[in-house]
């Protein structure tokens, strides 16, 4: 019984020898899968094909040269060199744009906080208070309600408790 063994011919060329004894040659360019009585049969038929190819294919070949495994370069994936120019320019307006965006918020945002706003003008008619005068506290301030007084359960208005003069004050403990 022989040793299984294998050998490359050629470039696309394979011969095969089984444990039985049996050899075969096949070619991984066009598919074609011989037997041969032996091995030395199986290598002279696979470097007759291998010739055969290089005679037939030889301007074929040359088309495909530099491509993996010899498929044409337009049945490849696309790859990242061959980017559409104007996809690039398309993502660099959309770029510059969000970056003039961000500017201009910036801008806004800084030069809002960079001064005050000037004051009004005086009005030119002085404005009379309609207050009277004598309702004013000490320091010329009238005190200003939360809301209207409360009333009672019938409607009645409930009078408001006099103010206490500042120097009577009960808070506090006294002894």
């Amino acid at each position: 019984m022989s040793r299984p063994k294998s050998r490359q011919v050629g470039t696309a060329g394979l011969v095969l020898r089984y444990r039985d004894g049996k050899c075969a040659r096949t070619c991984r360019r066009c598919g074609e899968w011989d037997t041969a009585p032996g091995w030395r049969a199986a290598l002279r038929a696979a470097r007759e094909h291998a010739a055969d190819h290089a005679a037939d294919h030889a301007a074929t070949d040359a088309r495909y040269v530099g491509t993996p495994w010899g498929v044409p370069t337009h049945k490849l994936p696309p790859t990242s060199r061959r980017r559409r120019p104007l996809r690039r320019l398309a993502a660099f307006l959309v770029v510059l744009a969000l970056a003039a965006l961000a500017f201009t918020l910036i801008l806004a945002n800084v030069t809002g906080h960079a001064a005050p706003r000037p004051a009004p003008a005086a009005p030119s008619i002085a404005i009379m208070p309609t207050t009277p005068a004598a309702a004013a506290g000490p320091q010329g301030q009238v005190p200003t309600p939360a809301g209207p007084p409360a009333t009672n359960a019938g409607g009645q208005w409930i009078p408001q408790p006099e103010p206490t003069p500042p120097g009577n004050s009960s808070a506090g403990g006294g002894r």
